[in-house]
């Protein structure tokens, strides 16, 4: 039932530490999506925001959001008046000020396990790594962000 329906953003930074061979977490942020329209895509473009809004620099925005992926080329660069329009003007002021820095995005499967040669290479780990903090976030919150 769409009434019902609620969802959430949920972005972690993820990073490697040489010294103890492993993944960390630092900063978390979750947050609900307000108002009446709770969708999916307005979730995960709201992580998007938040992710920029929230960093500085190089960034790599990894997300399970297929749609997300397809739309960033166009829509991170000029008004569309399309869906969650709002949102992507968001992403775009962000964009605009936060300076220098590369911004990608890449997609991974969403909060799967990921296979034995996936976590024997660095980038297999950074992923795991990423879905295990997306695994907490989700349940840590009550419900399922994005």
């Amino acid at each position: 039932d769409p009434r019902k329906r609620r969802c959430g953003a949920a972005v972690a930074t993820v990073w490697w530490r040489a010294q103890s061979g492993q993944w960390k977490q630092g900063a978390m942020k979750v947050r609900p999506l307000a108002g009446p329209l709770q969708s999916v895509p307005r979730a995960e473009a709201l992580a998007l925001a938040m992710a920029l809004e929230g960093s500085s620099g190089a960034l790599l925005f990894v997300t399970d959001h297929q749609a997300l992926l397809r739309a960033w080329p166009w829509r991170s660069r000029k008004t569309t008046g399309g869906p969650n329009e709002d949102l992507w003007h968001r992403i775009r002021q962000a964009l605009q000020s936060r300076g220098e820095g590369t911004v990608e995005l890449e997609w991974t499967p969403s909060h799967a396990e990921l296979e034995a040669e996936r976590l024997a290479t660095p980038r297999g780990r950074f992923l795991a790594a990423g879905n295990a903090v997306g695994g907490r976030g989700q349940s840590s919150s009550g419900g399922g962000p994005a």
